[in-house]
């Protein structure tokens, strides 16, 4: 049915039978401009036709000239704009129960009972297609633009439970307070309060959303969010303006993707976590690493401390690799080293032989660590070959300092080092080590 060529208004309510007139003679009504003051009612037919002439059709395919002021806004479609407000009471005594406001409601039912195959009938509860055939750069789609902008408060004692949209906006008013229990955005969360209003939000919700705090206006503004859930945020989130004073606070922060924001000026996050899992029976699969960025790591702060003095709870670091080990004297054959660092603990092995010098009174002295020795209360064992033992009997003991190890034997009396000297045979002789140090 297709409406168009001249203009009529409607006092009262206006009732079209497609198929009474469809076998009237009047099979289409075309007018440019339609007022109605009441309701129209469509009966399609029962029996479809593949046109499109079997409802409510609103067709409109010329080229069209759009106007030539900036920043225009056309519909050449369905445009529709209605005031819902009302002089009424409406609450949980007057008239009582739950009561909806739909701005459009479209209801779809099968309720024939009839059993028929219909494997092959597939339903749309809402078809919207834009089809561009054009050779041209589409700059921005959005098939459906939903956006809720907010400037009410908490009024005769009640707060707002739940608001959800694609866009969400907040305007309080200077001095108003806006307390929610639920904010769910897919897109744009914007908080703009004036003066010195206050939004307090309990739980928010966004899919991929930019989350903006904007400071725009003079006054003190207080912002309140608990539990802030992010599936991916836009790099454009965080703190926008400086001309009031913001005081933000965003108490548990979620996300899988969390980027820095644009700006904190007037915002605390507390408990930012990227991912948090809640469920103690849910285990968590990564087919790839997990990489962590310098200086972070695993927190374990959440379990009891030992009755020693803490100095850290961050596990932030494995490593292992090789290095080669060195001597002061001489020189060697041969020089094999590992390791192993579990956060600050380290773990060296090493392997040298065919010694040059026999005959310094100096220690012998392995250098080359691969990482500095943060004390000197670390040791580890050794053992060898073609090495005469010390006063206190054979050598088994290393020493490590800041950057070296040196190797002991237990004594009576003073500490009992090897010398160079000990060495009874320096082609021959191999020494194997394993040591255990905290990092620097």
């Amino acid at each position: 049915m297709a409406l168009r060529r001249y203009q009529h208004k409607f006092l009262q309510p206006l009732e079209i039978d497609q198929e009474r007139i469809a076998s009237s003679t009047v099979t289409n009504a075309t007018v440019n401009n339609l007022t109605v003051t009441n309701t129209i009612s469509f009966t399609p037919p029962s029996s479809l036709p593949t046109t499109l002439d079997s409802g409510l059709n609103i067709t409109n395919t010329s080229i069209k000239t759009y106007p030539t002021t900036s920043s225009f806004i056309v519909y050449p479609g369905l445009y529709q704009d209605i005031e819902l407000g009302t002089a009424q009471t409406i609450d949980t005594v007057t008239p009582g129960g739950f009561n909806f406001i739909n701005g459009i409601f479209n209801r779809l039912t099968k309720s024939a009972g009839n059993t028929n195959d219909i494997e092959r009938l597939y339903f749309n509860g809402f078809n919207q297609q834009f089809n561009w055939t054009d050779q041209n750069t589409c700059k921005q789609y959005v098939g459906i633009s939903n956006v809720f902008n907010y400037g009410g408060c908490d009024a005769n004692g009640r707060i707002s439970t739940s608001l959800n949209a694609s866009a969400i906006r907040l305007v309080p008013a200077d001095t108003r307070i806006q307390t929610i229990s639920n904010t769910e955005a897919t897109s744009n969360l914007t908080i703009s309060p004036s003066g010195t209003s206050t939004v307090n939000i309990t739980n928010s919700y966004n899919v991929s959303p930019t989350l903006s705090l904007l400071n725009t206006s003079a006054g003190t503004k207080t912002v309140n969010i608990n539990n802030h859930t992010f599936f991916g945020t836009s790099p454009f989130w965080g703190v926008q303006g400086t001309t009031g004073t913001l005081n933000a606070t965003i108490t548990n922060l979620y996300g899988l993707r969390l980027t820095a924001p644009i700006s904190t000026t007037g915002l605390t996050v507390t408990s930012n976590w990227g991912i948090y899992q809640e469920w103690s029976n849910a285990n968590n699969y990564f087919a790839g690493n997990i990489q962590m960025a310098s200086g972070k790591g695993i927190d374990f702060s959440a379990t009891a401390n030992s009755s020693g003095t803490m100095v850290s709870e961050l596990f932030d670091d494995y490593e292992t690799g090789t290095w080669t080990p060195g001597i002061t004297q001489g020189t060697l054959g041969s020089a094999v080293g590992v390791y192993t660092k579990v956060g600050r603990l380290v773990t060296i092995q090493f392997q040298i032989s065919n010694f040059s010098n026999t005959s310094s009174t100096a220690a012998v002295t392995v250098t080359g660590l691969p990482f500095s020795n943060s004390g000197s209360y670390c040791a580890g064992t050794m053992f060898g070959r073609f090495i005469t033992n010390g006063t206190g009997g054979p050598y088994t003991a290393i020493y490590v300092t800041s950057s070296n190890c040196t190797f002991y034997n237990t004594s009576t009396g003073a500490y009992d080092f090897m010398i160079h000297t000990k060495i009874n045979n320096g082609t021959s002789c191999e020494i194997y080590g394993i040591a255990t140090y905290n990092a620097a």
